[in-house]
């Protein structure tokens, strides 16, 4: 049987760590996903963050007896033509956020391109995240999100990048609403998916394009 564990992010709520601990803890929640936490009183990606501020976080999570599912980057949801460079730092700060919260899974994206003649460079491109995170992060493994726009917004997309990638450290975490904003039928997306699956969003949209209650849209 599958040992699911219920994580989510608290940043939609609350921007300071503090106050997202709080607020799922009085759901009963022990888990959290992190992506932004608060700067001088403004929104800051933890792919961003400084060490001191890594350091900071991990004492929080501890003190509240929290773990960290997973760091979610904003990485890869960039043009194939942009900085590399940025990519590869802010993977860094993923990755070295991993290390300190003793998380073993950082959230990136598949670039977007131009055209499909495109997809060969945005494979390229996860191939280094992949190789870098191996090398500065061994045992972190770096999950894939089908998003719109980039390559692996459907899930033949996903499928050649496992595929072709072929690495231990990628896997794919699989947000079934996304596959409806693109016009891919969710539940039959996450059928073909379903062996490739570390992690799944619980998330649904209604026809009118908004986000309703999981279940009463159209990712079932």
């Amino acid at each position: 049987m599958t040992d699911w564990r219920l994580s989510g992010f608290a940043d939609e709520a609350f921007t300071d760590l503090g106050d997202q601990l709080r607020f799922f803890a009085g759901l009963g929640l022990d888990r959290i996903d992190l992506r932004h936490f608060e700067r001088d009183g403004r929104r800051c990606s933890v792919a961003e963050s400084t060490p001191g501020e890594r350091g900071q976080m991990a004492r929080q999570l501890r003190a509240a007896g929290f773990i960290c599912q997973c760091v979610a980057t904003p990485v890869g949801k960039a043009a194939i033509d942009g900085d590399f460079a940025i990519q590869q730092r802010q993977l860094a700060n993923g990755l070295a956020a991993a290390m300190e919260f003793g998380c073993r899974a950082v959230r990136v994206f598949g670039f977007q391109p131009h055209s499909a003649g495109d997809h060969a460079v945005c494979i390229g491109n996860l191939s280094r995240l992949c190789d870098q995170a191996l090398r500065d992060a061994p045992g972190v493994r770096l999950l894939l999100e089908n998003e719109r726009d980039v390559f692996g917004e459907t899930p033949e997309q996903v499928i050649q990048a496992l595929d072709l990638i072929d690495a231990d450290n990628l896997g794919y975490v699989c947000d079934p609403a996304n596959f409806a904003v693109v016009g891919v039928d969710p539940p039959g997306a996450v059928r073909l998916l379903r062996e490739h699956i570390a992690a799944l969003h619980v998330k649904d949209r209604g026809a009118d394009g908004q986000m309703v209650i999981p279940g009463e849209g159209q990712c079932d």
